[in-house]
């Protein structure tokens, strides 16, 4: 689980088909280039935090295609109080926290969180009045990546950027007692294939998030709700892979494949193993020797290898129609 110590209680997580998804640490240096990248609101609590870094966690994930995912955010134990703040008509409130959720550069759903329960977005809600409602339900795909470039324009290539990425940011707002219709909101485009060269140098990016929409009432009014400042106070941020994405990014280590394995007459096992990380070609091949000092036996036990805003409206890709159907409550604004 992503957790912050600025904000100790709040925990976030993506589970996938119900369950947390294996998370995996991103270099250090890599968490502190990304976090300088962001403009900060300060607050009593993230200025403790400065004194060790940014208010910002970086995890990866494996993404298998066919799943579905959703945003879990566990406040059961989060009991902070935030500063009182005075807004533009003279009003003064303490501001409570407000959690964006994005997929890909999409700015999926947003709502308050309230201490004590634990929220989850499995859905949200895309359409007008004139064009229809619909409920979006997200889960992993694979993703085309050909050579050269896809985007046909500049906004197009900035948004590539974001391709493979889960980011929750946290605000602080108030709600009001003025209630607002559900404000129109486009589907999510649809991500077909990318090129290489629009891709951030270094990173493996070999997935994608499909969506499936059904037809669905319109959304209800919610309060409208004031923010203290538009830049967030902390951010939480998942960048998703394959397995063997996960491997090219070097985030997890291959395992080594056995090659032989040759008793001696002494009955010493040596066995040799095949890094295919180090191979490039059949020249670039070595070995790692192992010796064990045991008797014989008939067989080596192996290990089983592990395997670990832009998204097309519509069917998932590949397993998804038979993945658990998940339930479709609207989540709301409180």
């Amino acid at each position: 689980m992503a957790i912050l110590p600025c904000l100790p209680g709040l925990k976030v997580t993506i589970e996938v088909d119900d369950e947390p998804a294996t998370e995996y640490d991103a270099d250090p240096e890599e968490v502190k280039k990304s976090a300088g990248q962001i403009d900060f609101f300060p607050t009593r609590q993230t200025f403790r935090l400065r004194r060790h870094g940014y208010p910002y966690v970086l995890k990866y994930i494996e993404a298998k295609p066919g799943e579905l995912f959703s945003f879990v955010l566990d406040l059961t134990d989060f009991k902070i109080g935030f500063d009182k703040h005075t807004f533009n008509d003279g009003v003064t409130m303490e501001p409570k926290l407000h959690a964006e959720h994005w997929i890909d550069g999409y700015n999926t759903k947003g709502f308050r969180l309230i201490a004590g329960n634990r929220h989850e977005l499995h859905s949200f809600t895309t359409g007008s009045d004139t064009k229809g409602w619909k409920q979006q339900s997200f889960g992993f795909a694979k993703l085309n990546v050909v050579e050269g470039s896809t985007a046909g324009t500049h906004q197009q290539a900035e948004q590539a950027k974001y391709y493979g990425t889960l980011i929750v940011k946290l605000f602080l707002s108030v709600n009001t007692d003025i209630t607002i219709p559900y404000e129109e909101k486009p589907a999510p485009a649809a991500i077909i294939s990318v090129g290489e060269k629009d891709m951030i140098k270094g990173r493996a990016v070999d997935a994608k998030v499909d969506f499936e929409a059904e037809p669905t009432n319109r959304p209800a009014q919610a309060p409208m709700a004031k923010s203290v400042d538009r830049k967030p106070i902390a951010v939480l941020e998942f960048r998703y892979r394959t397995m063997e994405g996960l491997h090219q990014e070097l985030i997890v280590p291959r395992r080594p494949v056995v090659k032989s394995v040759e008793d001696d007459e002494d009955g010493k096992r040596t066995v040799k193993f095949e890094d295919k990380k180090a191979i490039k070609s059949d020249d670039d091949k070595f070995e790692h020797i192992k010796k064990y000092d045991e008797p014989s036996c008939s067989g080596v036990k192996r290990e089983a290898s592990t395997s670990s805003e832009n998204m097309s409206p519509g069917p998932l890709d590949g397993g998804a129609r038979n993945c658990k159907k998940r339930r479709v409550d609207e989540q709301r604004d409180w």
